[in-house]
């Protein structure tokens, strides 16, 4: 049954109700139009306002007056920011004399190449970085877009240059959620963003297992990878993640870690600076202690990057009680250091907690991201038990500029490596 219009009403009927403006990149402008027609009735229809609840989607006119049986087009754009990008959506609110009042229409569109999306795929994440690796080690020249994208440091004013003091601000962003000037970042696209194929290398695998005192996550790939991104929901307020790769423990690679206890989210980056690749192979990959086996955690998001820069699926197996408890060998000594953030020309003391379970040397040293020794904290013998190294930059003279650091302690041949943050 078809309701026609009395005489003397307008109609308001547009040409869809939803648009997708596909993928635009920053500085260009995305365009759809919608097409509102009046076709019944005798009056006039009266589009008196269009409202956005997207700030980055606009229409044009704005308002407009469509004759008995005619139409208007109507020009729907969207165009994103360095910081406002990614996946995008909004509801178009047309008010207008006609039936109800109002009539709302929806859009969407993904911004791509923003501040730290090197990839142009919508999104701020492990590939992003890895790419801002390549490009560093001059293996592939940058882009235009890519310069302006990955040229983060110094943040206020880019100096026009890509090294690795911006890979360090791209990866703290990636694991904080967060720009030093609040903006967030489009993090944990979908599998189907950006560079993801069909013939993306393998899948990354986490298995979840019991030991004494909380979980072991193993990782499992039978393919390379350069990175691996994670967000883990682990409800435990006092939950302790630590990574327990090789590659980590020896300097080769770097681990980020950052718990939002508000959000019960554990976020983790674990990268090689160098460009190589973590073998294929079933290895431990995260400690978590002070946590129940009973529900051990649950993937919010994943990511590996294989060594074509694509996103590799990454799938946590099911957590199986085997009944035995296992310490893991290997097992960190090195503490959390604090102040983390360390403030930069701070003459307060770093903190390095150490637990040694007997006496022996200790070699506690700070290393920047390219490796290099920046300084010996301490070099010795200890007693057994918790040693606490304070060690202050202002007072050895040592020039700590913003940026992400190592800290790697090897008590009796046995290596272990905390990142540090210097702001």
């Amino acid at each position: 049954t078809v309701t026609l219009p009395d005489a003397g009403e307008a109609e308001f009927v547009p040409s869809a109700t939803s648009f997708n403006l596909g993928s635009v990149a920053v500085g260009a402008t995305g365009q759809a139009v919608l097409t509102v027609t009046n076709p019944g009735g005798t009056a006039d229809l009266v589009v008196s306002g269009v409202a956005s609840s997207n700030p980055l989607f606009a229409v044009s006119p704005t308002n407009a007056t469509v004759a008995p049986g005619g139409s208007q087009a109507f020009t729907i754009s969207f165009a994103p920011t360095a910081t406002l990008f990614g996946e995008q959506a909004t509801v178009l609110t047309f008010s207008h004399n006609a039936g109800t009042g109002t009539t709302a229409i929806a859009a969407s569109a993904t911004g791509t190449g923003g501040r730290g999306d090197a990839s142009g795929d919508g999104s701020v994440d492990a590939i992003d970085l890895v790419l801002g690796i390549d490009l560093v080690l001059d293996r592939v020249s940058p882009t235009v877009a890519q310069l302006a994208s990955l040229d983060v440091f110094p943040f206020a004013a880019p100096d026009g240059a890509l090294d690795v003091r911006d890979l360090t601000v791209l990866a703290q962003a990636i694991v904080l959620g967060e720009w030093p000037d609040g903006a967030l970042p489009p993090l944990e696209a979908t599998l189907s963003a950006g560079k993801q194929g069909t013939d993306a290398a393998g899948v990354f695998e986490i298995a979840p297992e019991a030991i004494a005192g909380g979980l072991l996550f193993r990782a499992v790939h039978d393919e390379p990878v350069r990175a691996i991104q994670l967000s883990l929901r682990l409800e435990e307020a006092d939950a302790l993640v630590e990574v327990m790769m090789e590659e980590v423990a020896r300097g080769e690679a770097f681990a980020l870690v950052h718990r939002f206890e508000e959000a019960g989210l554990v976020r983790v980056l674990i990268y090689r600076i160098d460009g190589g690749s973590f073998a294929p192979g079933a290895y431990p990959l995260l400690r978590v202690a002070n946590v129940s086996a009973v529900t051990p955690a649950t993937l919010r998001h994943g990511l590996a990057v294989s060594q074509g820069l694509e996103r590799m699926p990454v799938r946590l197996l099911a957590f199986t009680a085997t009944g035995v408890e296992e310490e893991v060998p290997g097992a960190s000594a090195l503490g959390a250091p604090y102040p983390n953030p360390y403030p930069a020309g701070e003459r307060g003391a770093l903190r390095i907690p150490v637990e040694l379970s007997s006496a022996g040397v200790v070699r506690v040293a700070l290393y920047d991201v390219l490796g290099r020794e920046v300084a010996v904290v301490y070099d010795g013998l200890a007693p057994a038990g918790a040693l606490e190294v304070e060690w202050s930059a202002s007072e050895r003279g040592t020039v700590m500029a913003p940026g992400l650091y190592l800290i790697q302690a090897n008590v009796d041949g046995r290596m272990t490596t905390r990142p540090l943050i210097v702001r």
